[in-house]
């Protein structure tokens, strides 16, 4: 394997979409308001996506250095632990991704002001500290919550704001969905390796509270997330089409019951690429529903 692959493997493409959700939804929202502008867009996307490549691969290095990547994992293969990057070369492509989700935020900093700075600052630190520092936050419990709040809520937030000049209550509400979604990717992850964790003494909500609820976790944020959109309908006056991204429930389903039966951790690996799949349906829909309808 050469070494753009190594990086490639590194970056974990499969869940990047967690990134790229609430700036297509935050998107497509002020689309709806009548706001658009490619650069910005162009800018939020590539910042986005390195401030998310940044914290995987410091998620790869930090759980190497902890002991919770060891040869039992039984995941998808991590190149600190597979001996595939060095420390070195691994500190280097992580402060390279946040360089250049810096510069490509420069832009958006201009438009946004301080504001956009200090969640920039903000999200280059926790992206770090999500796995590093004396309050790492996967190894707490909190990944969750930082994962809704980032990856959900502020992303955005912040790309309707940078669009708009202006803030609308209800986009905190669907910055929820991406954050729902992406945190039923990270509770597979964790069910997966719910015994590697426990062992490292990395206390994840299932290793704290058990596998049920890990299950629940997963369960409960794809079905919360597909609610929101009869929630903007209802009380928020959007346009019925929104309700066409709830197709997506007709995978989901399937897959939740699924997920309720697995009991051995290594059927988790067939479940993540679809959960992943079933992200880009809905953000597809959601926004198909608000530009093209």
């Amino acid at each position: 394997m050469n070494k753009v692959a190594i990086l490639m493997t590194a970056t974990r493409p499969k869940t990047l979409i967690a990134s790229l959700s609430p700036v297509c939804i935050g998107t497509s929202i002020a689309y709806y308001y009548g706001y658009f502008e490619f650069l910005i867009f162009f800018s939020c996307i590539l910042t986005g996506l390195f401030i998310q490549i940044g914290t995987n691969l410091a998620n790869d290095y930090f759980d190497f250095k902890k002991g919770a990547d060891t040869s039992e994992r039984i995941g998808p293969k991590r190149v600190m632990q597979s001996g595939l990057m060095s420390p070195q070369e691994m500190q280097i492509s992580i402060v390279i991704a946040f360089i250049l989700a810096s510069i490509f935020c420069s832009y958006l900093i201009m438009i946004g002001g301080t504001p956009i700075a200090l969640l920039l600052t903000i999200a280059i630190l926790l992206g770090i500290g999500y796995t590093a520092g004396p309050f790492p936050l996967a190894y707490l419990g909190l990944g969750d919550l930082f994962v809704i709040v980032f990856f959900g809520m502020i992303a955005t937030a912040a790309t309707t704001y940078l669009f708009m000049g202006r803030f609308y209550i209800e986009i905190l509400l669907i910055g929820l969905i991406p954050g729902f979604l992406s945190t039923s990717l990270l509770a597979i992850n964790k069910l997966r390796d719910i015994n590697t964790d426990r062992k490292a003494n990395k206390k994840t909500l299932p290793v704290r509270f058990g596998e049920k609820f890990g299950k629940f976790e997963y369960c409960f944020m794809i079905i919360a997330a597909h609610i929101i959109p009869i929630f903007l309908y209802l009380y928020f006056e959007y346009r019925i089409e929104i309700l066409y991204c709830l197709a997506t429930l007709i995978p989901a389903v399937p897959l939740m019951k699924k997920v309720i039966k697995i009991k051995h951790s290594h059927e988790y690996n067939e479940i993540f690429p679809k959960t992943s799949l079933i992200i880009i349906l809905f953000t597809l829909f959601f926004c198909i529903s608000l530009i093209i309808i």
